[in-house]
């Protein structure tokens, strides 16, 4: 069996980082990262987790990767499989010094969703875009544009907690899609969901972001036997490309796996870093490594399984690792720094 690890904020930032590592207690994970290869991004490839997702469960990429016609797919919109798809999710845009700070909006009730939904949709049927709200991957619109686009859309994901001007849409078509945002942003300054919400102290949902572009593709067949995830977005992908999506469980004794290769994905542990809980994160990951690491290698021990790829995502791109089983007979090696685990994979 191989078994291929995502974890999301696995390791804190270095220098800063280091003292913090070393306080957790996580013998499990460290002795696998102890006697782990690193393993290098080849030359061209985006190190970043949206691209390692799409390359591993064999999508191509094209200006974007095309996240919502897949969803379109999942969910049997008509017309799933013509046209561009985007999607366009809700958003608080946050007017600091430094500029707009994009932040996912606290949660939206129901009746708040329908009303802008019916806002939304008209403003875009107007603009003779398809427009299809959606609950099942977080409140959004999934939205259809009968032409392709030449424009790249950054994903929401990478686009939390920054400025957006750094994260405007670029390309040929990019003027379009500034224009519309520019004018959704307008109709909702002054809704009357955003008056309500600011009244009770909530932050108003003040605009959108569009992401996921481009056209559906060709199916092909996904590297992993199953893929686990409480993720819809990826559940659907995977479906997609004909992976098998059990339901994801708290444990890894209680996560059915057999030969082949499987895919589990983890992303509990970056909310703790968006709202600077590091208790939190601490005791999370502590949890994680009894629950699902000391299993694991002791799996890894016994040669049940025969090959574990862990990969750590975060702002600085992502960290892969490999293990096999022989990997141990360096018995010598029993402890890891933060420090050197960053410095083993600045050059092959």
């Amino acid at each position: 069996m191989t078994l291929t690890l995502l974890i999301d904020q696995l390791l804190p930032p270095p220098p800063q980082g280091e003292a913090l590592w070393q306080s957790v207690k996580a013998p499990a994970l460290k002795t696998i990262l102890a006697h782990a290869r690193p393993v290098h991004c080849l030359p061209g490839v985006a190190n970043d987790r949206e691209s390692w997702l799409g390359q591993a469960l064999g999508l191509k990429r094209q200006e974007d990767w095309p996240w919502a016609s897949l969803m379109a797919h999942e969910e049997s919109l008509s017309d799933a499989a013509k046209g561009y798809w985007l999607f366009a999710s809700p958003v608080y845009l946050d007017t600091q010094r430094q500029g707009l700070i994009l932040n996912e909006p606290t949660k939206i009730s129901p009746l708040e969703y329908q009303a802008l939904s019916t806002t939304l949709c008209e403003h875009f049927n107007e603009a003779h875009i398809d427009c299809h709200p959606t609950s099942q991957f977080g409140q959004g619109w999934l939205l259809r544009i009968p032409q392709p686009q030449q424009v790249h859309h950054f994903n929401v994901s990478q686009v939390v907690g920054n400025n957006i001007r750094h994260f405007l849409p670029k390309g040929p078509h990019s003027a379009y899609w500034h224009r519309l945002l520019t004018e959704t942003q307008m109709i909702l300054h002054d809704h009357t969901i955003n008056l309500i919400r600011e009244k009770d102290g909530h932050p108003p949902i003040n605009s959108v972001w569009f992401w996921g572009g481009g056209t559906r593709p060709t199916p092909e067949q996904s590297p992993f036997k199953t893929v686990h995830s409480v993720d819809p977005m990826i559940k659907a992908i995977a479906r997609f490309q004909s992976s098998l999506t059990p339901v994801m469980k708290h444990s890894y004794e209680d996560t059915p796996l057999n030969e082949g290769s499987h895919l589990l994905i983890f992303d509990h542990l970056s909310k703790h870093w968006r709202q600077h809980n590091l208790n939190a994160w601490i005791a999370d990951l502590e949890n994680w490594d009894r629950q699902w690491m000391r299993p694991v290698l002791n799996d890894l021990k016994n040669r049940r399984i025969h090959e574990l790829h862990l990969i750590s995502t975060d702002v600085r791109g992502i960290q892969q690792w490999s293990i096999k089983p022989r990997d141990f007979l360096k018995f010598w090696r029993t402890s890891v720094s933060l420090s050197s685990l960053f410095d083993a994979h600045k050059s092959p």
